[in-house]
């Protein structure tokens, strides 16, 4: 709770499957990440694991993602993740690389509400194996491309109740299966 993390040359927070362990269950509270990636790339928070949960953080000043929910580790999956009553701004500073302030993949039942994402390259990206992922009650406006990106190989990805606004591309890029959209 209460941390602070910036100035780093790639990422404020790496969780991720070795050794035949996985850090699940880890809560980040009150916690700001900005000026990461000084490199020029990198990612707030990359989280390959399980049941975690982000609450009431600030992301800004990112070159890539803020919360970056992926995994590639054999065998694994990254599920039921959180970020909620978050506020994100100027990530995907890096305009090169792909990006979004929050990614939600890899996994079953990752969702992204409350949050505030502005200023931004994109705003919230559900991707690849993402199965049931939610991003519901946010305010995403003022990106530079899409509101939302829901990519091709998720499957039941719901957006609902959110508002969508002056987002540069469009409000929302869908080519995932079974996608639903509601107010």
């Amino acid at each position: 709770q209460y941390c602070e993390f910036k100035n780093n040359p790639r990422n404020g927070v790496l969780e991720g499957w070795g050794n035949g362990l996985s850090s699940d269950y880890s809560e980040f509270i009150n916690c700001t990440f900005h000026d990461l990636g000084t490199s020029g790339t990198g990612y707030g928070i990359y989280t390959g694991t399980s049941n975690n949960l982000l609450d009431h953080c600030e992301f800004y000043n990112l070159p890539r993602y803020g919360v970056h929910q992926f995994t590639n580790a054999a065998g694994q999956t990254s599920n039921n993740n959180v970020t909620r009553n978050s506020k994100f701004h100027e990530t995907g500073t890096n305009t090169a690389l792909y990006s979004a302030s929050i990614l939600l993949s890899s996994g079953t039942g990752n969702l992204a509400y409350n949050n505030i994402v502005y200023h931004s390259l994109r705003g919230i990206q559900i991707y690849g194996t993402s199965i049931n992922g939610a991003a519901y009650n946010n305010t995403v406006y003022n990106n530079t491309y899409q509101g939302f990106v829901i990519e091709a190989g998720s499957s039941g990805a719901l957006v609902k109740n959110n508002i969508i606004y002056l987002n540069g591309d469009s409000a929302i890029l869908n080519n995932g299966t079974n996608s639903t959209f509601s107010n």
